[in-house]
């Protein structure tokens, strides 16, 4: 199925030179040059090919989604490489407001805190974990979803 509208993060350089060239300008997907956290802020990686951002003033502007003002969200994708406890923190607006399905990449052996942090958001949000794959889980928030998207996991 395709989304109406695509919104797309992405504060890394590398990456974002990468997304023109090989995303066609025409296509129903919108780059957003910036990392996404807690509050409007700054961060910086460790180095140029870093994928992982430090919680350190820098160069790549942060802004929460909630600034964004998003509606109609049917699904969120998260890797932010230990970013997500702080993404989430500047997503609860968006996250009640829509309830979409949540897939985020989660390292908990690697990132305790940071996982424990994000789960008690989620939860305290209303969602519940459906599924867990290696480091992706997926989030939903009611019962109703349940059905809908037990079909999409499976295919």
């Amino acid at each position: 199925q395709d989304f109406e509208t695509v919104h797309c993060f992405e504060p890394n350089p590398v990456f974002i030179d990468c997304w023109y060239k090989n995303i066609p300008a025409d296509q129903n997907a919108i780059l957003h040059e910036v990392g996404l956290g807690e509050a409007e802020s700054t961060a910086n990686f460790a180095l140029p090919l870093d994928q992982k951002l430090q919680r350190i003033p820098g160069s790549i502007k942060i802004k929460t989604l909630d600034s964004y003002e998003l509606t109609n969200i049917d699904f969120i994708k998260i890797d932010v490489d230990g970013y997500e406890d702080l993404l989430l923190k500047g997503a609860k607006e968006t996250l009640a407001n829509n309830n979409p399905v949540v897939n985020i990449e989660m390292k908990r052996a690697k990132r305790p805190e940071e996982g424990r942090v994000s789960q008690k958001i989620l939860r305290k949000l209303g969602y519940r974990i459906q599924k867990r794959t290696n480091s992706e889980e997926v989030w939903i928030k009611s019962h109703k979803d349940r059905f809908v998207w037990q079909e999409w996991l499976e295919s």
